[in-house]
């Protein structure tokens, strides 16, 4: 219960940051770490992206708040 919380509360946080700023949003190039893709939904607690391969990716939004990203509007 308590690592649940561990990672609960910070990808909360997180997308809570996220769509108050608005760091990313739905259409957005993204390019962190390894993944790179096309935003396709931001929720609360992940975000979800598409590869140029097509391949659903479903990111910890804590990710997406610690690390540096790459961005671009379509």
């Amino acid at each position: 219960f308590v690592l649940s919380i561990k990672e609960f509360l910070p990808n909360l946080l997180s997308g809570i940051i996220i769509a108050k700023k608005k760091l990313i949003e739905e259409g957005d190039k993204i390019e962190l770490d390894s993944a790179k893709g096309i935003v396709l939904q931001v929720e609360l607690l992940e975000t979800k992206i598409e590869t140029i391969n097509k391949e659903i990716l479903y990111i910890p939004n804590s990710m997406i708040t610690n690390k540096k990203i790459k961005k671009s509007k379509r």
